[in-house]
């Protein structure tokens, strides 16, 4: 059955379908849950009754909403599915009990594994409806991704970005409150704004976009000058290593970049008190191809042309 294509939405791929502002002191981190987080980073090992209490929880009660991290593959889900069939679970999910059952709090991925795994029960630590407001789930689930260290820099880059909108926060005050270097959230930040341009236009290349979250955000960085210089190109360019199956190296950016500088360098001293025309610049599977068909035109117009020359 063929998939059906749909059309990406920065937001809607995130979570951020409500980006107003959550009123909270990001520089005291009052909220229970967070103040957890940033504990977490500084010890391995914590006492559960600190942290709340484990139980065993029922798969088919727990609801997930608002998760920023769409990006789940097949594969990834089975490898850790089968990881905690001959480890166990490392670390347990969080939820919050509500009269209902369980909002998921974090640890999506480990939920979807142990549905793949047809178990009926997941261990958790269980917050009650009081210690957490259901508007700072979403802003959890990112800081908990921010810290992860088996996320995709897409995903990261991405999350950071939803972080931001919802908290309506500045660059540096987003340094502040994510705890990471300058240049980190601002590398970060490139990725996804670069990104966010590319799915405006290319939404349904899902291809592409699969590419894209595969990359890492030192590739997208070195790459945005060119996207900024020649999109068409850089399009092409990503299209002929999808067709390869190789996510193009650091190294092989760099000299796609100066090739598209050299060729509009070349062009513009080429074309003084000329009109103006674009370069188009081809991968070589699109050149073939393009001989390819020339080839196919020529073999028809001979045929063509004997046909003729038999009714003189």
């Amino acid at each position: 059955m063929a998939n059906t294509k749909r059309k990406r939405n920065l937001n809607d791929s995130f979570g951020a379908s409500d980006l107003s502002a959550i009123n909270i002191d990001y520089n005291s981190h009052n909220n229970i849950l967070l103040k957890e987080l940033n504990e977490r980073r500084n010890s391995s090992e914590q006492n559960s009754s600190e942290i709340g209490e484990i139980k065993n929880i029922p798969v088919n009660l727990i609801k997930s909403v608002d998760n920023p991290r769409k990006q789940f593959t097949e594969e990834s889900l089975q490898e850790l599915a089968d990881n905690i069939k001959r480890f166990g679970l490392l670390q347990p999910i969080a939820v919050r009990k509500t009269s209902e059952g369980y909002d998921l709090i974090y640890g999506e991925r480990r939920l979807r594994a142990y549905k793949l795994n047809k178990e009926d029960t997941i261990p958790a630590i269980v917050k009650n409806i009081k210690q957490i407001k259901n508007d700072l789930i979403p802003e959890i689930k990112l800081m908990e991704n921010l810290h992860r260290e088996d996320l995709s820099d897409f995903d990261t880059a991405l999350s950071l970005t939803v972080l931001k909108a919802r908290l309506k926060l500045s660059d540096n005050e987003l340094i502040e409150y994510v705890n990471k270097s300058r240049s980190w959230v601002k590398h970060k930040l490139i990725h996804a704004s670069t990104v966010s341009k590319i799915i405006e236009t290319e939404s349904e290349n899902e291809s592409l976009i699969t590419l894209l979250s595969k990359m890492t955000t030192t590739s997208i960085v070195d790459l945005q000058t060119s996207i900024n210089i020649n999109k068409k190109s850089v399009f092409s360019w990503l299209e002929s290593k999808i067709k390869s199956g190789n996510i193009p190296s650091r190294e092989e950016i760099r000299e796609f970049n100066q090739t598209l500088k050299s060729g509009i360098i070349k062009l513009s001293k080429s074309t003084k008190n000329k009109p103006k025309t674009e370069k188009i610049i081809l991968s070589k599977n699109q050149i073939e191809e393009k001989i390819s068909e020339i080839d196919k035109q020529i073999k028809h117009l001979k045929k063509e042309r004997k046909k003729y020359e038999k009714m003189l």
